[in-house]
């Protein structure tokens, strides 16, 4: 982006509270000669227009209104929508750029989860590489798209019927938590989750904890009788043993698929007594084929990660309902 020449693509996805910012950015990267694509639930698509914005395309993402959900005894406790609906969005676009790139002879070199053995590699093999040399398969528009939200869609309705016990369960600890006079958290490590725990309308059921890719802040504290949600990838992750010498309740949630590939660095210390939430993704986090190519592509794992944190919430504000903070 620093070279005055370089032609670009140019997601735009702005934030609630960064809004006018965004969309004053989102403006000059078009001054500048790039192809801007613009994202958002339609209030800020119609403020983006009132600022006299002209994206090459506006993607409406069909996040709620003022980015909430409604829940709770009291109707109007708030959850935020934006994140997740701007996640899908992006995903579903970047499956069908891909496409588009089939359809003139273009197979974009794409990476593959990196908790495959091998990817690493993979993506060192390829990381000087735009387009891959061999053509591709030819993919009809919405192909791939389609597929890829018709396989979240099961996702996200096998945590509804497989894991709402156990997300009822880690509700249950945090509204139990706040109402004994202690503290809930979450300590959330992903490239998304890590910065939407904040963001407007988010309840202040698990307060974050964690800072970066996961580590825990230095004046943290943390005592008996506090709960620590982690909501992570494949495996569990932060400092565990020194926290249940504290006496702090932990639960977890990730995917399991770790049980049928067996890896000595993939660890998974769950007690006995803590709540595992299975996020259901498979293994290797994608779920786009492209006939020929070596890998599947379109990871849902952060999707289905941010959902089980704010289903938790959801189901905490109803047992104790809270103001968010």
């Amino acid at each position: 982006m620093q070279r005055p020449a370089a032609r670009l693509i140019v997601l735009a996805l702005p934030g609630e509270k960064t809004l006018s910012e965004d969309i004053a950015r989102a403006i000059d990267q078009k001054k500048n000669g790039q192809f801007v694509v613009f994202f958002g639930r339609q209030a800020f698509i119609d403020a983006a227009r009132v600022a006299g914005f002209q994206a090459d395309s506006f993607i409406n993402t069909h996040a709620g209104d003022n980015s909430t959900l409604l829940c709770g005894p009291d109707g109007v406790q708030a959850l935020p929508t934006d994140p997740v609906a701007g996640m899908i969005g992006l995903w579903t676009w970047t499956g069908e750029f891909v496409s588009a790139c089939t359809r003139l002879g273009k197979m974009p070199a794409m990476y593959q989860s990196f908790s495959v053995p091998g990817a690493r590699e993979r993506a060192k093999r390829l990381e000087n590489l735009k387009f891959h040399p061999e053509i591709p398969h030819e993919m009809a528009p919405l192909a791939v798209g389609n597929e890829y939200l018709a396989d979240l869609r099961k996702e996200v309705q096998a945590l509804g019927t497989h894991q709402i016990g156990e997300i009822r369960k880690v509700a249950h600890l945090g509204s139990l938590a706040r109402e004994t006079g202690h503290s809930a958290y979450c300590f959330v490590t992903g490239h998304a989750i890590r910065d939407h725990v904040d963001v407007p309308h988010a309840p202040a059921i698990f307060k974050k904890i964690s800072e970066g890719w996961g580590t825990l802040p230095k004046d943290a504290r943390i005592g008996p009788g506090d709960v620590i949600f982690f909501v992570g990838y494949d495996c569990t992750f932060g400092p565990t043993a020194e926290l249940r010498k504290q006496g702090v309740t932990l639960a977890w949630s990730f995917a399991s698929y770790i049980d049928t590939v067996p890896r000595p660095e993939m660890e998974r210390d769950i007690g006995k007594d803590e709540v595992f939430i299975d996020q259901g993704w498979g293994f290797g986090d994608a779920v786009a084929a492209i006939p020929g190519y070596d890998i599947k592509i379109l990871p849902t794992s952060g999707i289905l990660a941010e959902t089980v944190l704010w289903m938790a919430s959801a189901e905490a504000m109803a047992l104790s309902p809270v103001r968010k903070e």
